[in-house]
């Protein structure tokens, strides 16, 4: 008998500190690779790449993993980023615009720079994960992107309150408390968050990819039949 059926509680514990450990070294590689801010895009993908395969597989090579994914979806990653820093210049050129002015003008303004938001969160929030996971174009990402936004509105808004949690929290809670909590972010700031949306987005990968869906079917099926 295997030491976990005999202490099931000690073994959940002890996965669960695993867990931790694992969303450690991930949000430990993401800040560290993050540091010259042009790299958040690639960064932030090659953490998704690990936390994507995390969630489906549960044992995931880590190191390698992450920084296979860095080297191979730099570039188009990087355009994802800049792409989206772009538009929040815009966003805030919109913003300013929009305060100077009044009436009918004001109001399109305004709509513009939320439009021009939601765009930025799905850009950010998803094709950063889809490019991470799928092999396609910079093109068909992004239009693959905003398609799922659209067809799936429930789960996009999902991910999109996890992230507004930890700003929120970050905005709202008195800031001494903010920095008290400093050492949290740097261990899992990033890597908690991300792996709560990684389940969401791989919830929005099923319903437009099939395959995805009969593959995890059958290890399913596979791992039934080893366990028996």
């Amino acid at each position: 008998m295997r030491w976990e059926a005999k202490y099931p509680f000690l073994a959940k514990i002890v996965d669960g500190l695993r867990f931790l450990g694992d969303l450690l070294a991930v949000n430990l590689l993401w800040l560290f690779t993050s540091l010259p801010i042009v790299t958040v895009g690639a960064a932030s993908s090659a953490a998704y790449a690990v936390l994507l395969r995390y969630v489906r597989e549960g044992d995931v090579p880590i190191l390698k993993t992450y920084f296979q994914s860095l080297r191979e979806n730099f570039l188009q990653a990087t355009a994802l980023w800049l792409i989206s820093i772009a538009m929040a210049f815009v966003v805030y050129v919109d913003w300013r615009f929009a305060g100077t002015m009044e009436g009918s003008l004001h109001t399109l303004y305004l709509a513009l720079s939320v439009v021009l938001c939601a765009a930025i969160a799905v850009m950010l929030t998803l094709a950063i994960p889809i490019q991470s996971y799928y092999r396609n174009s910079l093109k068909n990402i992004i239009k693959n992107a905003f398609a799922m936004a659209f067809c799936a509105p429930g789960w996009m808004l999902l991910i999109w309150l996890v992230w507004a949690a930890l700003a929120a929290f970050c905005l709202l809670v008195p800031f001494n408390i903010v920095l008290s909590a400093g050492s949290l972010f740097i261990m899992w700031g990033f890597s908690i968050p991300a792996w709560l949306a990684s389940k969401i987005t791989l919830r929005i990968f099923r319903i437009f990819d099939p395959n995805l869906k009969k593959t995890e079917e059958t290890n399913e099926s596979s791992g039934s039949e080893e366990e028996s």
